[in-house]
């Protein structure tokens, strides 16, 4: 780790990492990340909570869009403008329901702005048609309104930036071409100032709007360092544990963890009253295959034994590691005759193949002892002795057998 960083708290150190990690680099135009794959993974980790959003917001705006009605009818009483702007709030108020009845069938458009950014642009629309039916002197009270709305454009209504953006763009020049259609003293200084006047909301909203986007994608993908971290670690974890518990040349148990699994199978043999046998097995001339062929083939030649092991063995079965070229074969469920069996099974499927080491070929052999859990037995030891005194019958009767204690 670097120095530097060693005393951050680790999601400051993430996000302080994700600012030059090419996948984590936001666009300084959109404020999304220029990696698509990177975007699309934001983009569903807050679809939930952004459609979750985004259908309050519609059903507030709908509300509040019926609601000023109450506005026209005080300014249109009962009259046919008033019947007209009430239709028009009635057609954008039910296709503002609707688009959040699609978002709430399928939120992923509420990420995509598919749904929003046309409303949007609707809602703009039919607003400007209130600037050719408001008195003159009320013009200035609608220009502020579509300020307000620029603003919660960008601050209420989650959509991405760029079409915010381009909304905003399009109410800012919807509203000068209505304000110039309906005011025919106007000129182009005051045009001038009025547009710098929307700007301000438009660019305050611009600005707001691209903070937000960049500072919840910078902690997404702090977010995804730490996680990743984390299974680095859990991953590391388990290496070590597994490094632990086998022998580093052939990958069998090792003698603690031979041991104890063994305890654990002893305790589940005498519970329900089960069989439970053990089979110890020693290469034969192991120390001539060593100086004939060096100590490397002498290596492949016990990987290839624990290999052929695993292979043959059930799942249920404890290949452990006893020292040298000796191995020991925990078969839980299991008699000492079907272990004499197994032992059988590879002994002569050990004898059948090949070492090859250094461009050199040879086979092996094994002299195997079996025996099986008695009453007195009060460790794994007590059975390997056994086994051993077997093993070694075998190795005096010639090897490459199967003995039985």
């Amino acid at each position: 780790m670097d120095p530097a960083h060693s005393d951050q708290p680790p999601i400051e150190r993430n996000m302080a990492e994700t600012e030059i990690n090419p996948r984590y680099q936001l666009s300084l135009w959109t404020a999304e990340f220029i990696d698509p794959l990177t975007e699309r993974r934001y983009r569903q980790y807050v679809e939930p909570t952004v459609a979750r959003y985004l259908r309050n917001a519609l059903l507030i705006w709908a509300s509040l869009w019926m609601a000023f009605a109450l506005t026209d009818l005080y300014q249109f009483g009962l009259s046919e403008t008033f019947v007209e702007a009430l239709v028009v709030r009635g057609i954008l108020a039910g296709l503002i329901a609707l688009g959040g009845a699609l978002v709430s069938r399928r939120p992923r458009l509420a990420t995509a702005g598919v749904v929003v950014t046309p409303l949007e642009a609707l809602g703009f629309t039919l607003f400007f048609l209130f600037y050719f039916v408001t008195p003159a002197e009320d013009i200035p009270w609608i220009v502020g309104l579509t300020m307000v709305m620029i603003i919660g454009l960008f601050v209420l209504l989650p959509n991405r930036l760029v079409l915010s953006a381009g909304v905003a763009v399009y109410a800012m020049a919807g509203t000068l071409l209505s304000v110039a259609a309906v005011t025919p003293d106007t000129t182009w200084s005051g045009m001038t100032v009025l547009a710098l006047i929307l700007m301000v909301p438009v660019v305050s909203g611009l600005f707001a709007a691209y903070r937000f986007e960049a500072v919840r994608r910078r902690e997404f993908a702090a977010l995804e360092r730490a996680q990743a971290e984390i299974e680095q670690r859990r991953a590391l974890e388990k290496e070590l544990q597994r490094q632990a518990a086998t022998d580093p040349l052939t990958g069998a148990c090792n003698r603690r963890e031979y041991e104890r699994r063994f305890e654990q199978e002893v305790h589940r043999a005498r519970r329900h009253d089960r069989p439970l046998a053990i089979c110890v097995l020693d290469l034969d001339h192991f120390k001539h295959v060593n100086d004939t062929y060096g100590h490397n083939a002498g290596d492949a030649a016990l990987v290839l034994t624990a290999d052929i092991c695993r292979a043959e063995l059930r799942e249920s079965d404890i290949l452990g590691r006893l020292g040298g070229e000796e191995f020991v074969v925990i078969l839980p469920e299991t008699t000492a005759a079907a272990a004499a069996h197994v032992a059988e099974r590879l002994r002569v499927q050990l004898e059948r193949t090949d070492v090859v080491a250094s461009q050199q070929r040879f086979r092996l052999t094994a002299t195997f002892g079996v025996t099986q859990l008695a009453e007195g037995d009060r460790s794994i030891n007590d059975l390997v002795l056994r086994a051993d005194e077997a093993l070694y019958e075998g190795k005096r009767t010639g090897r490459n057998q199967v003995r039985a204690a």
